[in-house]
């Protein structure tokens, strides 16, 4: 991957100093202040962790509107929204959670960072390595499969034993498992990965 062209780094740190409240370059700070002093930034989360901390702290100095609002405490009724922001920062740890506020904001005609779509891919690990995949960015092999017949043959076509299997969705590692024989008898879809040695 080569260098990031100028006009994209230009871009990106104008759009990285408006998220932080700071006014792009070669606009005047009154102006830009004039123009803002009424966003709010609805910072959706189900714990503060030291991430969600430093995005308070930054917003107490830039003087950013900020409401802190926790999904477990939501009740997503589409007749009523009492968190009205100008945009949304979802920050769940859990995914389920988070993607249903998303959902939900996005579907009140409200802008979320990072959108469903994004959210969409990021939840699941088969669309994520597709992603990355046609990116062009380095993974391990990887197919999917629907039964055990085709799952022996897919686990072939990626080189074989051993492999690891895992749900395309989930986290925390839960029901990951480095497979060296095939054993199973599936009716769900498998997901599996060449096994790197470290």
């Amino acid at each position: 991957m080569g260098p990031v062209p100028l006009s994209s780094q230009k871009k990106y740190s104008t759009r990285l100093r408006v998220v932080l409240g700071s006014p792009p370059i070669g606009l005047p700070t009154q102006t830009y202040e004039e123009k803002n002093k009424n966003m709010k930034i609805g910072l959706l989360h189900t714990t503060i962790r030291g991430d969600e901390k430093l995005l308070i702290e930054v917003a107490k100095k830039k003087k950013v509107h900020l409401e802190i609002i926790d999904v477990r405490d939501l009740i997503l009724n589409p007749k009523k929204n009492p968190h009205v922001c100008t945009v949304y920062l979802e920050r769940c740890v859990s995914t389920v959670k988070g993607i249903y506020a998303i959902r939900y904001f996005e579907n009140l005609g409200l802008k979320v960072v990072n959108s469903s779509a994004v959210a969409d891919i990021c939840s699941d690990k088969f669309l994520t390595s597709l992603a990355l995949f046609k990116n062009n960015v380095s993974t391990p092999k990887f197919a999917m499969a629907f039964d055990t017949k085709t799952a022996v043959e897919a686990i072939d076509a990626i080189g074989g034993f051993p492999v690891i299997l895992k749900p395309a969705q989930g986290s925390w590692g839960r029901l990951l498992a480095k497979i060296n024989l095939m054993y199973l008898n599936s009716h769900f879809e498998i997901f599996m990965q060449a096994f790197i040695l470290q």
